[in-house]
């Protein structure tokens, strides 16, 4: 059977932004005019009219249902408390590296690094992109490395599961490259 109507569906994404207009923060179906004049005559009996609404419900549904978690949910308080400034200190092959994450309650994240041998700052790189907390994983792609948007076909991601050791500090695993990160919280504004 096919129902010549069409129907918009409306849902909240990851950072709690609607998609669309409907104040529903749910669920929002909105039939056109389309579907008001065409669907008596396409369904006539009143069971076929059920059963199509049925399967148009449960399809919206499934569509918004596997989203975003609920307001009250552990994956969303976390990613919640990662928004701020976080440091990560370090050593690697004689330098050492300071990096300075803020992550924006938008969605949107900077990152500061300043790279330091013999006491001398080398190089000072910035990027800049997008993040959110999937439940398990801090998965943020960069949209900006060093002030220039990465080229094409390559877009760095970096993705790290995550356990907090305290409500200020996180350790981040690397399971590609098998490695641990630490950050810990510092001031708004700290420089790297």
């Amino acid at each position: 059977m096919t129902v010549p109507f069409e129907v918009i569906v409306i849902c909240k994404d990851q950072r709690g932004l609607q998609r669309g207009i409907s104040p529903d923060d749910r669920i929002g179906i909105h039939l056109t005019q389309t579907m008001a004049e065409e669907f008596p005559r396409t369904c006539r009996s009143p069971l076929r009219r059920r059963v199509a609404m049925a399967v148009v419900m449960a399809g919206a549904v499934l569509v918004c249902g596997c989203g975003e978690p609920p307001d009250d949910s552990p994956a969303r308080q976390t990613g919640e408390r990662l928004v701020g400034t976080w440091l990560r200190d370090y050593e690697e092959q004689g330098f050492r590296i300071r990096r300075v994450l803020v992550l924006q309650p938008d969605g949107h994240f900077r990152e500061a690094v300043n790279i330091i041998e013999s006491g001398a700052s080398v190089a000072q790189p910035a990027h800049a992109g997008d993040w959110l907390f999937d439940g398990t994983n801090l998965k943020r792609r960069y949209t900006r490395m060093n002030g220039q948007q990465p080229s094409a076909p390559t877009v760095p991601f970096a993705t790290f599961e995550l356990r907090f050791e305290s409500p200020n500090e996180f350790v981040g695993v690397d399971n590609v490259h098998r490695r641990e990160v630490r950050y810990r919280r510092v001031a708004e504004g700290t420089e790297p």
